[in-house]
């Protein structure tokens, strides 16, 4: 999940200049994925 998130992560950064809503899309997806890996990251903590 790391792996996807950094390459979300990496579009990001290309699309910002070519495309501002497919831009807006990654964000959100990115904070979706970065929100769960949170949540299973504290799981494994416990």
């Amino acid at each position: 999940m790391k792996a996807t998130i950094d390459q979300i992560r990496q579009a990001i950064e290309k699309m910002g200049d070519l495309d501002p809503i497919s831009e807006d899309l990654l964000i959100a997806t990115s904070s979706q994925m970065e929100k769960h890996l949170w949540m299973v990251q504290a799981q494994e903590v416990t």
